[in-house]
């Protein structure tokens, strides 16, 4: 088990930019631009990351190419850690819609994305990423209405299925780009599974 409060703020900001953006080639110099961060302080809590086993790494050519570890179960713990602890730390009122979300108990996970994000309280709808299975996709989208129903913003779902994500991943389709960004409201595990496979 990892020791999760022995990860930096830059550690997780990076850790969180490999999982989220699966379809850039992550160096330094692009993580540095995505974070904030200096591009020696990326280097350094690379290199720091490669050790404890969370990164792996690989050249082409001058450049450095990093990459979460699929295979590290201590990397998974602190993802989902890390995916918990980002939806912790939003305001009163995404917190309240994440809740919401956290009620369509029929999917495998749910991600919060678009304006409501930036927003909040102005924002027209609720961008929501609905990871279901075929089976369940008519209780899923039934459940959404019902929430939809007695809230005052609607719920605009994005359907996939595990297979369905991977697949718009792959083909870098933009919505789903952007919406696996968002916050995970529950299914970390689900959601973790689909962008390390």
């Amino acid at each position: 088990m990892v020791e999760h409060s022995m990860v930096s703020n830059g550690e997780a900001k990076i850790l969180l930019i490999l999982l989220k953006t699966p379809r850039i080639d992550h160096t330094a110099t692009i993580l540095a631009k995505i974070s904030g961060l200096s591009i020696m302080g990326v280097m350094k809590i690379a290199k720091g990351l490669e050790r404890r086993g969370f990164l792996s790494s690989r050249k082409i050519g001058r450049a450095t190419l990093y990459s979460l570890r699929s295979d590290s179960e201590k990397g998974k713990s602190l993802i989902i850690f890390l995916l918990k602890n980002e939806a912790e730390q939003v305001s009163p009122f995404v917190r309240v819609w994440l809740r919401e979300l956290q009620k369509i108990t029929s999917a495998q996970s749910i991600i919060l994305f678009g304006s409501l994000l930036k927003k909040e309280r102005t924002a027209g709808d609720v961008d929501a990423l609905i990871i279901t299975t075929k089976g369940k996709f008519r209780i899923t989208e039934k459940q959404v209405e019902n929430i939809s129903l007695v809230n005052e913003k609607r719920i605009h779902p994005v359907y996939q299925t595990r297979a369905d994500l991977k697949k718009n991943i792959q083909k870098k389709d933009i919505v789903i780009l952007q919406a696996i960004q968002g916050l995970v409201a529950f299914g970390e595990e689900a959601f973790l599974e689909v962008l390390l496979e």
